[in-house]
């Protein structure tokens, strides 16, 4: 069983990962199951909420749950962990990056990839590629995954020689408009831009940043799930054609 938003503005993530975990089940069934045993697979949703989290997590207990796929987001993630504990309840966590998320419970393991190892590999690459030195970082800081990338990436950066020359952020309630944020960025003297949200926020940044004349090329960082057992990490560069007088490298990294 799993947790995760069906509902709501993070609907997108939890029915990834819910559809993920509905296919594999079924081409597993498929071949025969598992010793001869067929899985099943049920999500409840926790509409992005820890404590939602928690009773939904509750209702697959009550469905009779023999291995539960945690839950999406990192927030809640923490709160079915912690649930599961007096439950002796083996978790596979598939989604939840956040550092500390699955601590205090033994039972519980993570196959995605953490935030600090996000970060961490994010400054790598520009600095191994010299994609920048001058570097701008534009985030939303009331959710762990984008806020965790923040903090490690901008250590990392440090340790190898990259210079912040912007740091600008947003919260859920404010991302309607970023001309703002992005004019600041575009005045720092910055040549390339790290920007670690969620894909819906990044259209809007993307729209604004066209409009501000100022992309040469944008590199997404996509966190993606694989069926219900496999994470992967895809970059995918997208080219824009700027004016003339652009001159600035974005590296836009997004969860999709």
């Amino acid at each position: 069983g799993g947790v995760g938003p069906l509902t709501g503005g993070y609907a997108n993530y939890g029915l990834s990962v819910q559809h993920g975990a509905e296919l594999a089940a079924k081409e597993i069934n498929a071949a025969g199951g598992v010793n001869g045993k067929m899985l099943e697979v049920q999500f409840q949703d926790s509409q992005g909420d820890p404590e939602s989290a928690v009773a939904a997590y509750g209702k697959l207990m009550d469905w009779g749950m023999n291995v539960s796929l945690g839950a999406v987001l990192s927030g809640e993630t923490a709160s079915v962990v912690a649930a599961a504990k007096a439950d002796d309840m083996f978790i596979m966590e598939t989604t939840g990056s956040a550092d500390k998320c699955i601590d205090g419970n033994d039972k519980a393991f993570r196959v995605c990839f953490n935030d600090p190892a996000q970060g961490t590999a994010s400054a790598n690459y520009i600095a191994d590629n010299n994609l920048g030195k001058k570097i701008a970082v534009f985030y939303q800081s009331d959710i762990d995954y984008s806020a965790g990338l923040y903090e490690t990436f901008t250590q990392q950066a440090a340790a190898r020689g990259l210079e912040i020359v912007a740091q600008q952020s947003f919260t859920d309630g404010t991302k309607t408009d970023f001309s703002t944020q992005i004019n600041a960025i575009r005045n720092s003297g910055c040549d390339l831009v790290f920007i670690p949200i969620y894909a819906a926020s990044m259209i809007i940044i993307l729209g604004s940043a066209i409009l501000a004349e100022s992309i040469l090329f944008a590199l997404a960082l996509v966190l993606g799930l694989l069926l219900a057992v496999l994470s992967l990490l895809v970059l995918v560069s997208v080219r824009i054609s700027p004016p003339r007088s652009a001159n600035r490298r974005y590296i836009l990294a997004s969860a999709a």
